[in-house]
């Protein structure tokens, strides 16, 4: 199965190229970029975030595929958690052995800031060799490109080793106060193997985003490099960041561009 349809009960932010079903963070599908909305990122009665629970749920939806959705509070900056997905070694599935990446800033689909096209390969611990292709597409869905409150992420498996056919979903930032990140996110997977193994994975895969977020190294050159959402506008200071963003150079004008692959073990 190339792709899922959108679920009923389930909202498109923003344009999205890939079919892929994605949520709002919010209350009843609503809330997207409202701090006082959020579903999953909410103050105890003292008014303090948890930076380490997550809650998330899998179960299965059409054709057997897994669905996990969940999120958590990410204790930084939303641009920094945006600029932490901008850097893939960071990102590297962790089951994967190696990644090959491209990246396009602009790319020709509206309303869309960066796509990464991601290869993962593995052959430690198992009897075969696998591979498989995710796009990763990037927009904002609130707020301006130097300060957003909401962000917006697709992904899904484009090509690959025909056992693991499905793994897409979507992950939703959003700004609760200038420390402090809502993240939702939704994960489909589907590979040779039982129901309940896949449940586990998509729950593994979910987890394994929000650590990412949470402890990893931001990439600002991936996440600045190339874009301005509005050519003929000054680029403004930098944004203060949880940790302190590099001040940057005029950036180029908006267009479609395109990096040289890269591999990362």
């Amino acid at each position: 199965m190339a792709g899922c349809a959108i679920r009923d009960n389930l909202e498109t932010p923003f344009n999205n190229p890939t079919n892929t079903p994605v949520i709002h963070d919010g209350s009843g599908g609503t809330g997207n970029g409202d701090p006082s909305q959020v579903r999953y990122c909410v103050p105890d009665a003292n008014g303090v975030y948890d930076g380490a629970k997550v809650t998330a749920q899998a179960t299965l939806v059409a054709d057997s595929v897994a669905q996990a959705t969940g999120g958590g509070c990410v204790l930084r900056p939303i641009r920094e958690v945006w600029a932490v997905l901008n850097n893939q070694p960071e990102m590297k599935w962790e089951a994967a052995d190696r990644l090959v990446t491209s990246r396009i800033v602009n790319p020709p689909k509206p309303g869309f800031t960066h796509l990464y096209t991601d290869t993962y390969y593995k052959s430690s611990g198992i009897p075969i060799s696998i591979h498989w292709t995710i796009e990763w597409y990037h927009g904002i869905g609130g707020g301006t490109f130097e300060a957003p409150t909401s962000v917006n992420i697709v992904f899904h498996r484009t090509k690959g080793t025909e056992m693991m056919p499905v793994w897409q979903g979507g992950i939703v930032l959003t700004k609760v106060t200038e420390t402090v990140t809502s993240v939702a996110i939704l994960d489909e997977f589907r590979a040779a193997q039982g129901d309940d193994q896949n449940k586990n994975d998509s729950l593994d895969e979910l987890n394994e985003l929000i650590r990412h977020m949470r402890n990893g190294p931001p990439d600002w050159t991936n996440l600045n490099t190339g874009f301005k959402d509005n050519p003929d506008q000054p680029d403004p200071a930098p944004t203060p960041a949880f940790q302190e963003e590099p001040a940057t150079t005029a950036l180029a004008p908006a267009r479609s561009e395109s990096s040289a692959a890269t591999s990362y073990e």
